[in-house]
């Protein structure tokens, strides 16, 4: 049973509900299933525009992909507006917070970039070959979609997009991309 008040929603399910959505892992004694963390009685999932965190059974997924394909945009700006000239690069090998740390130390305070995982869908491809290759955004977005095209959830984006440039992500020295990598903006945080 769902509650709404206003932007908050109060989920109230009953132990019978908790062991349907939640079941315990199989072939575990009776001790420590107690012990495991279980999510509580009394749940308060916090929305905020279209930003939402809830719980999940972390068995739900069907497949994983260990090596994934990055795609890193790279787009100069002028004041708040982004577009225009972009260059992009494939990463493989690496993990989001490694492309994170590339990216940003490519882009310097000249660049804005942007983030998607590759995703290649086989069924797409067969019945639209050429059209099987789609993009989810990580960091950022398209940037050269209009101001026309943006609703405000795609303009906080963008904001956000600019403002990493005075404020980049802080990236642990154990996270970060390994010397010796290609580097074609290595300049931009000086002359560029």
């Amino acid at each position: 049973m769902l509650i709404r008040r206003g932007r908050r929603v109060f989920d109230f399910i009953t132990d019978q509900q908790r062991t349907q959505l939640y079941p315990p892992h199989g072939g575990l004694g009776e001790s420590h299933q107690k012990s495991r963390l279980r999510p509580r009685r009394w749940k308060q999932n916090h929305c905020v525009d279209n930003l939402q965190i809830v719980p999940v059974d972390e068995r739900d997924s069907g497949w994983e992909n260990e090596h994934p394909r990055f795609r890193v945009y790279f787009q100069r700006t002028q004041g708040s507006w982004v577009g225009g000239w972009t260059a992009t690069y494939d990463i493989t090998g690496a993990d989001i917070v490694q492309v994170i740390d590339w990216a940003q130390r490519q882009a310097g305070q000249v660049f804005v970039y942007s983030i998607a995982l590759v995703y290649d869908d086989r069924a797409t491809e067969q019945s639209m070959p050429g059209h099987g290759r789609g993009l989810v955004w990580l960091v950022g977005m398209d940037g050269n979609r209009g101001d026309d095209d943006l609703d405000p959830a795609a303009a906080d984006i963008q904001r956000r997009m600019v403002a990493r440039r005075r404020e980049p992500v802080i990236v642990p020295s154990a996270d970060q991309m390994p010397p010796g990598i290609l580097e074609p903006y290595s300049d931009a945080n000086g002359s560029t």
